[in-house]
C-alpha cells in the first residue's frame, strides 16, 4: 500500500505541474494567438475597405459621368439638327419658307414701339427676339435676318421635345451669327423686356453675341484656323462656369456648340442648353459611406459644387456669393477651408484613385478621390476653351472603417477568457479522475489520454490541422482515429465555408455595380432615340399630301395612304400640282426602316420637289438630277440605303412614266388588266453617281373611268399567319371588283381586304397606295390649272 500511495501521490503532484504547466503554455500561446489574428484581421480589413473603394468609387463616378454626358449628348442632338439646317440651306430652302406659313410652327414677329426690339408674343414653343440694331431705320428685318429666322422655323419641333424629356434644363437657345444676330429661345419667355431691364442703355447698339461669356467666339476661330487645338479636345461641347439661377436658387451651368458654315471656316450660330446641376448634386448629398461619410464633388480650381450640410460643416466650408461673368456664383473653395489638411489637399491629376488620411478635428479621416472624365470649359477668356476634369470625393472617419476589427479583437479576447476557464476546470476534474483510477490505469492509457487532450486544446484555440499519434489496437487506437477524421472534416467544411460565402458576395457586389451602371447609360440612350424618332415621324407626317388638295386636281380623282411598320418608315410618295396644268406624282421605297431610311426619305421629298415644282418637264433628266444628290448625300452618310423611286407625268388623259419600281397597275374601264413593269425604266436610286445611261420612259393612255394603281411591295408582300403572301393577284381582283367607286373608296375597299387577309399578324414593311382614276370627259373639261405646290407629310 505504501508505494501504491506513493506511486499515487507522485502521479497526482507530476499530473498537476504538468496540468500548470501546459495551462500556462496554452495562456501565452493563445495571447499570441490573439495578437496575431488582431494583426491579420486588420490588415486584411485595410485591404478589402481599399477595394471596396475603388469598386464604390468607380461605380459612382460612372454614374457622375453619365449625367455629364447626357447634357453634352442633349447639345449634341440639337446642334447636330441646326447644322443640319445649315448645311441643306440651298436644297431646303422651300421647305423653310413653307414651314414658316405654317399655323403653329410659324414666328408670327411684331416690333414694339417703345423697346425698338421685335419678337413674337406668348404662346408659341420659342421665343424669337430680334434686337434694335439688326433692324432697318423704318423698324423692319433686314432680309438676311428675316430669311436666317425662317430657316431655323423646323426647331420649333425639337426643342420643346428636348426640353421635356431627358436632364433637367431651364432653357434652350440657338442664336444666329453677329452679322445677322437673333435668338430663338425654349420656353417662351419675355427676353427682349429682361434685356432692357438688365442693360437699358446697352441692348439697342448690341447684339447676343455681347452678352456671351468673353472668349468663346474667338476660342471657336481659333479652331477653325488652327484644327489641331479642336481635334485635342473630346467634343465641341464647352461648360461654362457654373452660376446660381436667381428663380430656383440652385446651380445651372450653360452648354454652347458652334454651328458651321458647310466649309466649317466660319461660325453661323449657336446652340446653347441651360443645363441645371440639381440632379448631379442631389446624387453627390445623397452618396453615404460607413455610418456618418459623406461625399463631395469639386472643380479643378477647388470650388465644390455639391456636398451635404454635415459635410460642409465637417470640411470646414463656408459658402459665399460672389459674382461670376455677370451672374452670381457660389464660392466654397478648399483652399479657404479651417482644416489644414484640406486647405492643402491635392486634387488628383490622373485617374489612379488618391487614399489621404486627415485630422479633422482632433479626428482621424479618410479621404478618398478619384477623378471625372474630363470635359470642355471656358473659365479664362485669354485660355479659351480648354480641358478640365471635376473631382468626386469621400470623407468618412477612420474608426467606421476599422469598427469591425475592434469587434473581432473584443469577441477574441472574450473567447480566450472563456477558453482559459474551460481548461482550468477540465484540468480540475482530470486530476480528481487520475487519483481515483491511476492505481488502475496503465502508461499507455495515460499518454493515449495525455495526447486526445493536447489534441482537444488546440481546437479550442484554433487550430484545425492538429492530428494525434496513437499506435494502439484498443478503444483508445479507434478513438484517436475518430478524433482525427473529426479534425479534417470541421476544417474542411469551416474553411470552404467562410470561402465559398467571400466569393460570392464579393461576385455579387461587383456585378450589382455594373448592372446599376449599365442601366442608367441605358435609360439616357433610350430617352435620346426616342426624342430622335419622334421628330422624324413627326416631319414625315407633315410631308404627306392633304385630302383636300387632291380633290382639287382637275382631270384626275387621287387618293393616297401610308403607314409606316415602325414609328419611322423608308417608304414615300408625293402629288404635285403645277401652273400648267400638268400633275407630278412620286412613289418610292427605301430599303429597310427607322431612323436612317425616315431620314433619306425625307431628303428625297426635298430632292424631287425641287426639280418637279421646276419647269423641267423630263422625267428621265430630273430622275438622273435626283439621284446624283440622294448619291452625295447617302456617301455624307456613309450609309448602304437605297431606294426604288418613279416619277409621272400626267397631262390631260396622257400618263409618262420613268424609274425603276414596282410594276404600275392599269384596270380598264371594260375590265382589262395590264402590268407596266418598270425594271427598264430606271436604275435604283443611290447607288451609282449617274444612271442616266439606265433611264428611260413610256407613254400610257387613260380614257374616262380608267384606274391606275401605285404601291410599294409592303402591300403584295404582307403575310398573314399561315406564312401566305397577299400577291398582285388579290390586289388586281380588288380593284377590278370596285373599279365602280371614287378613288378614296376603291383605297379604303384595298386597305380593308389588306387588313383582312392578314389578320393580327404583325406588318413588317411599310405599306403605301397611291390611287389614280381618270376623271369623265365632262368633269375634266371643267378643270382649271392651280399654282402647283408640293403636300408631303
Amino acid at each position: 500500500m505504501k508505494f501504491k500511495t506513493k506511486l499515487i501521490l507522485f502521479s497526482g503532484f507530476s499530473l498537476l505541474f504538468g496540468v500548470a504547466l501546459t495551462a500556462t503554455i496554452a495562456l501565452l500561446s493563445i495571447n499570441r494567438l490573439s495578437d496575431v489574428a488582431g494583426q491579420e484581421v486588420e490588415k486584411g480589413l485595410r485591404a478589402a475597405n481599399e477595394e471596396y473603394f475603388e469598386n464604390f468609387m468607380g461605380a459612382n463616378l460612372r454614374r457622375t459621368d453619365l449625367l455629364l454626358q447626357g447634357a453634352v449628348t442633349d447639345a449634341q442632338t440639337l446642334t447636330g439638327l441646326a447644322q443640319a439646317l445649315e448645311d441643306h440651306r440651298a436644297d431646303f430652302g422651300p421647305l423653310y419658307e413653307q414651314a414658316a406659313r405654317l399655323p403653329g410652327l410659324g414666328d408670327d414677329l411684331r416690333r414694339d414701339p417703345q423697346g425698338g426690339w421685335v419678337q413674337n408674343p406668348p404662346g408659341g414653343p420659342s421665343v424669337v427676339t430680334v434686337l434694335p440694331n439688326m433692324l432697318n431705320p423704318d423698324g423692319s428685318l433686314k432680309p438676311e435676318v428675316a430669311a436666317a429666322i425662317r430657316q431655323t422655323t423646323l426647331l420649333n419641333l425639337v426643342f420643346p421635345v428636348v426640353k421635356k424629356y431627358g436632364l433637367d434644363k431651364a432653357q434652350i437657345a440657338y442664336l444666329a451669327a453677329p452679322d445677322i444676330s437673333y435668338a430663338r429661345i425654349t420656353p417662351w419667355n419675355p427676353n427682349a423686356e429682361g434685356l432692357a431691364g438688365a442693360d437699358p442703355q446697352g441692348y439697342r447698339t448690341k447684339n447676343y453675341w455681347d452678352y456671351l461669356p468673353p472668349g468663346i467666339l474667338a476660342s471657336w476661330e481659333r479652331w477653325a484656323a488652327q484644327p489641331t487645338l479642336k481635334n485635342s479636345l473630346p467634343n465641341e461641347v464647352a461648360f461654362a462656369t457654373p452660376r446660381l439661377d436667381t428663380a430656383t436658387n440652385s446651380l445651372i451651368t450653360t452648354l454652347f456648340q458652334p454651328v458651321w458654315d458647310a466649309n466649317r471656316q466660319k461660325v453661323r450660330g449657336l446652340v446653347s442648353i441651360d443645363f441645371s446641376l440639381a440632379q448631379t448634386a442631389s446624387l453627390v448629398k445623397d452618396l453615404k459611406l460607413a455610418t456618418t461619410g459623406f461625399a463631395f464633388l469639386a472643380q479643378a480650381n477647388g470650388n465644390v459644387l455639391a456636398v451635404n450640410d454635415a459635410g460642409e460643416k465637417v470640411m470646414g466650408l463656408k459658402a459665399r456669393i460672389g459674382t461670376i461673368g455677370g451672374f452670381q456664383g457660389l464660392n466654397r473653395y478648399l483652399q479657404t477651408s479651417s482644416v489644414p489638411g484640406l486647405a492643402k489637399l491635392a486634387l488628383p491629376k490622373d485617374n489612379n484613385l488618391r487614399l489621404n488620411e486627415l485630422d479633422i478635428g482632433g479626428k482621424k479621416y479618410m479621404v478618398i478621390l478619384g477623378r471625372l472624365a474630363p470635359i470642355n470649359f471656358l473659365a479664362d477668356p485669354s485660355r479659351g476653351i480648354a480641358p478640365e476634369a471635376w473631382t468626386l470625393g469621400f470623407v468618412v472617419p477612420t474608426e467606421e472603417l476599422l469598427a469591425a476589427v475592434r469587434n473581432t479583437q473584443a469577441a477574441i479576447s472574450d473567447s480566450r477568457r472563456d477558453l482559459i476557464w474551460l481548461s482550468l476546470g477540465s484540468a480540475g476534474l482530470a486530476l480528481l479522475l487520475v487519483g481515483l483510477l491511476i492505481y488502475l490505469m496503465s502508461g499507455p492509457m495515460t499518454r493515449a489520454l495525455r495526447a486526445l487532450t493536447r489534441g482537444a486544446a488546440q481546437i479550442q484555440a484554433g487550430n484545425l490541422d492538429v492530428q494525434v499519434e496513437l499506435k494502439s489496437k484498443d478503444e483508445f487506437g479507434k478513438l484517436g482515429q475518430a478524433f482525427n477524421a473529426m479534425a479534417l472534416e470541421v476544417k474542411r467544411h469551416t474553411t470552404g465555408l467562410e470561402d465559398l460565402v467571400r466569393e460570392r458576395t464579393g461576385q455579387l457586389e461587383v456585378a450589382n455595380d455594373e448592372i446599376t451602371a449599365l442601366n442608367k447609360q441605358l435609360q439616357a440612350e433610350n430617352w435620346r432615340m426616342k426624342a430622335e424618332l419622334d421628330i422624324t415621324r413627326r416631319l414625315q407626317q407633315m410631308i404627306l399630301p392633304k385630302d383636300q388638295e387632291l380633290l382639287d386636281i382637275v382631270g384626275l380623282d387621287i387618293s393616297g395612304f401610308m403607314e409606316s411598320a415602325d414609328e419611322v418608315g423608308g417608304d414615300y410618295y408625293d402629288v404635285i400640282r403645277r401652273a400648267d396644268g400638268s400633275v407630278k406624282i412620286g412613289i418610292g421605297d427605301v430599303t429597310g426602316h427607322g431612323l436612317e431610311s425616315g431620314v433619306l426619305m425625307i431628303m428625297v421629298q426635298a430632292a424631287v420637289r425641287t426639280m418637279l415644282t421646276t419647269q423641267e418637264n423630263e422625267l428621265d433628266l430630273c430622275l438622273s438630277a435626283v439621284n446624283r444628290s440622294i448619291y452625295e448625300n447617302a456617301q455624307r452618310m456613309q450609309t448602304d440605303k437605297n431606294l426604288s423611286l418613279s416619277l409621272l407625268d400626267y397631262h390631260n388623259g396622257r400618263l409618262r412614266l420613268s424609274g425603276q419600281h414596282e410594276q404600275m397597275i392599269v384596270v380598264r374601264r371594260d375590265e382589262r388588266i395590264e402590268m407596266i413593269d418598270t425594271v427598264d425604266l430606271g436604275f435604283p436610286v443611290g447607288l451609282e453617281h449617274d444612271i442616266s445611261a439606265f433611264v428611260s420612259q413610256l407613254e400610257v393612255t387613260l380614257a374616262g373611268g380608267d384606274i391606275v394603281i401605285l404601291y410599294t411591295d409592303g402591300i403584295p408582300e404582307a403575310a398573314n399567319l399561315a406564312g401566305e403572301q397577299y400577291g398582285l393577284e388579290r390586289l388586281c381582283e380588288v380593284v377590278r371588283r370596285n373599279r365602280h367607286l371614287a378613288a378614296s373608296a376603291l383605297k379604303t375597299a384595298i386597305i380593308s381586304d389588306l387588313r383582312r387577309f392578314i389578320g393580327t399578324q404583325k406588318v413588317f414593311d411599310d405599306i403605301t397606295l397611291v390611287v389614280l382614276k381618270q376623271k369623265e370627259p365632262e368633269v375634266t373639261a371643267e378643270s382649271v390649272a392651280v399654282e402647283g405646290e408640293l403636300i408631303l407629310v
